[in-house]
């Protein structure tokens, strides 16, 4: 059996003649095995294919209607796309055809308009059908926050919900927009130079860059002319002039800067507030960063400048919930406080970040679970374990597997022969070849069956 979660709490399954079905999480199957194909739920259905032709079912298992079309693609804004021969129209979610099939190729909609296709080009169109750009583009994309890239001869721009020219098509490459809404544009189709713009249409930095890098802290870096400095996104300017070979971005309010072949680090004011003496830096979190001098001597470095020497190391990890995994030269690993001391007494032979509280230890070929004060959650007696963020964690000894509480209490007990994560909330358990579902704190709502 193949099973996978859905959105609304529905699994496909499929028998072992290949067909499939649907089930509750219960385990209740609420339609017949008859399927050769069942996606993912979208607004409520899920297309399906049965005898080469696709149609819709719904939370109930019930088709829409007989299976007549040759392709479906899924359903946004209470339409999907629908392919009855070489063309492309719109079906809502009785089934009904609303948008008769005219197009060559059609997109699902994204904030009111969809992308569509015709013999001429690319254009939008409406819930209605209408069209609100006509298809005279050579490219179109998905609007998103408001806007959508086009493409127009050979060169790119935005347009608003409207169809109206938010930048008419001049750049010859338009990035995806970040969360802060800024994307990346360059003069030509190979790229450079490169500028900055928002997705208001307003041109944040000119053409002339090298390299525009991710915004981070309302501070990008740009390359011009082999240096990097930094420009501020919300006055379009250059506040920290290009002068380093290479930089990192902003953390914490402040970023690693690389002069004259060794790092150090400067404020947002363009201050360097640690002199240029390492061959490495890493990036600020929780106020500490990981430094490594010329002679390979890593230390722990605080935002107010003070060090602290680590000695003998190979690999040391971010500061997690105060605390830092370190690997030493000789392959065994420690937890460091911010100060960079040894915590705990002894070594182990693998660890992991700390989450919620505890951490993941190996000694003697056998897992354990610590907390912040180096004592066991759970002894070192376990083959494997996976630390959830419910709290509890997956466990397993002499091959078998359950899972137990972050005090030790047992919630599964382990007797499956194999127990793993399927998302952050759900549980894969497999038993005699059968296999069930729980959530992370135990509960099955799929017991293990074929």
């Amino acid at each position: 059996m193949h099973v996978f979660y859905e959105d609304l709490g529905l699994f496909c399954a499929r028998n072992n003649s290949t067909a499939y079905a649907m089930a509750d999480t219960n385990g209740n199957i609420i339609s017949e095995a008859i399927y050769e194909a069942i996606y993912d739920f979208h607004e409520g259905y899920a297309k399906v294919r049965k005898d080469g032709k696709w149609t819709l079912i719904n939370d109930r298992g019930e088709m829409v209607t007989r299976p007549m079309y040759d392709e479906l693609k899924d359903f946004k804004e209470g339409l999907a796309p629908a392919r009855i021969g070489r063309l492309w129209g719109y079906i809502n979610k009785t089934g009904r055809l609303v948008i008769d099939p005219t197009f060559v190729d059609a997109n699902s909609f994204s904030e009111g308009l969809a992308v569509v296709r015709d013999k001429s080009g690319y254009g939008y169109i409406n819930t209605d059908g209408e069209f609100v750009v006509e298809p005279n583009l050579t490219l179109a994309e998905d609007f998103y926050n408001g806007v959508a890239v086009i493409k127009a001869n050979s060169f790119y721009g935005i347009i608003d919900q409207e169809g109206r020219s938010i930048i008419k098509p001049k750049y010859g490459k338009i990035g995806s927009f970040d969360e802060n809404g800024y994307a990346v544009v360059g003069k030509t189709a190979r790229g450079g130079p490169y500028g900055l713009i928002n997705n208001y249409g307003k041109q944040i930095l000119p053409l002339k860059y090298e390299e525009i890098r991710e915004v981070s802290e309302g501070l990008v870096a740009v390359k011009y002319k082999g240096y990097y400095g930094f420009a501020d996104v919300e006055i379009g300017k250059v506040v920290i002039r290009p002068s380093f070979k290479n930089v990192h971005a902003f953390s914490e309010g402040i970023v690693g800067v690389y002069i004259n072949g060794m790092w150090g680090y400067m404020d947002t004011e363009g201050v360097l507030v640690v002199d240029p003496v390492y061959k490495a830096v890493h990036d600020f979190h929780e106020g500490k960063a990981v430094v490594i001098d010329k002679k390979s001597n890593s230390f722990i470095l605080e935002s107010s400048g003070e060090l602290h020497p680590i000695k003998n190391i190979k690999e040391i990890h971010d500061f997690h919930e105060g605390v830092s995994v370190a690997k030493a030269s000789n392959d065994t690993y420690f937890f460091m406080d911010k100060d960079g001391n040894h915590m705990f007494q002894g070594d182990y032979e693998y660890a992991d970040d700390f989450i919620r509280g505890l951490a993941v230890v190996k000694i003697e070929g056998k897992y354990g679970l610590i907390d912040h004060n180096g004592n066991f959650i759970l002894s070192p007696v376990y083959e494997k374990i996976i630390h959830l963020a419910s709290g509890n964690s997956v466990v397993k000894i002499e091959k078998l597997s359950g899972l137990v509480s972050a005090n030790g209490l047992e919630v599964l007990e382990p007797k499956y022969d194999k127990i793993s994560k399927f998302d952050d909330e759900i549980l894969r358990v497999e038993q005699a070849g059968k296999i069930g579902y729980a959530n992370a704190v135990g509960d099955f709502f799929w017991t293990p069956k074929r």
